[in-house]
């Protein structure tokens, strides 16, 4: 692995935890060390966490709320944002609007989805789910469907196309 070292982006603006940008004199001793990492590190560091974190929406929704730099880094990183998980939101409108935001900041990268319905009686995902991963099946690296323990059905849908590698 190599990694290329950039200046932080004097368009980042301050952080609110430290209240200081790049532009405020002395960068080594007004800003935090983890502040002046190049964003390709930062990225590493948030890929390590993605993935062993149990909860991936709250994860994702914290890097990207401590500070305009970790935001800007994440948000630009497209490798960071293709491990699709259900969201565990109780309202349907806002589990395919996290689904939609992660396929969206994706951009064209492969993707590992595996999608869980926790409804021990359940044989079915909500269709809301499948009509919003159905266009990037294409994309798709790894698919896990996995229905409720006690569904005998399965999910048939036709591919929209030759999976390609």
């Amino acid at each position: 692995m190599s990694v290329i070292v950039s200046p932080r982006p004097p368009s980042a603006g301050p952080c609110p935890a430290t209240g200081s940008s790049p532009t405020d004199g002395d960068t080594k001793s007004n800003t935090a060390f983890v502040l002046r990492l190049p964003h390709e590190l930062l990225v590493e560091i948030f890929l390590l966490g993605r993935d062993n974190c149990q909860r991936l929406e709250l994860f994702l929704l914290a890097i990207t709320s401590v500070c305009s730099v970790w935001r800007s880094a994440a948000l630009h990183s497209p490798s960071l944002w293709t491990m699709i998980r259900r969201p565990d939101f109780e309202k349907i409108e806002y589990q395919v609007e996290y689904l939609e935001a992660l396929l969206e900041r994706s951009k064209n990268s492969s993707l590992d989805i595996a999608l869980f319905d926790d409804d021990d009686f359940s044989c079915t995902f909500p269709t809301e789910i499948v009509q919003t991963i159905y266009p990037h099946l294409p994309r798709c690296r790894k698919l896990d469907l996995t229905l409720g323990k006690f569904s005998t059905e399965a999910i048939t849908f036709p591919l929209p196309g030759p999976l390609e590698r």
